[in-house]
Order: structure tokens, then sequence, then C-alpha cells
């Protein structure tokens, strides 16, 4: 995981890489990579796909089903 400063934001955001998404939600690298394809949004950073703390967040809000349990909770 990295930490950049967000443009106007005073705390960093964070960003992850596909594995590192994959690994805290326990699902496998394909399923990220099929979410990219849903709406995800990414980031390039010299060249390597990146996911937002927030871009992740906002996926799952958006993605959740009532009766499901939400990540986190």
């Amino acid at each position: 995981m990295r930490s950049f400063d967000a443009p106007g934001s005073g705390s960093p955001e964070k960003f992850y890489t596909l594995n590192e998404v994959a690994k805290m939600l326990n699902v496998s690298r394909t399923t990220v990579y099929r979410w990219r394809l849903r709406g995800l949004e990414v980031v390039r950073i010299s060249g390597v796909v990146r996911i937002s703390g927030s871009s992740l967040q906002q996926f799952i809000s958006g993605h959740y089903a009532p009766g499901e349990q939400a990540v986190g909770a």
C-alpha cells in the first residue's frame, strides 16, 4: 500500500494494488480485474495499476445489496 497526498486534501490518499485489494476482500485477483470492467476506478502510477481507498469504498457501497454483510461490518 502506498500513500500519496491527494490534491486539495489535508490527508494522504491510500492506493492499493490489485493483489492487495484481492487479499483484503478475500477474492481472486481476476475478480478485482473484472470489477474494473464494472466501474471500479483505477489509476496508473508509473505504469502500475493502483486503486485508491476512496474509489474502492465507493465501488463497494454502490454494489452492496440488502441482506449481505458489508465489508468491515
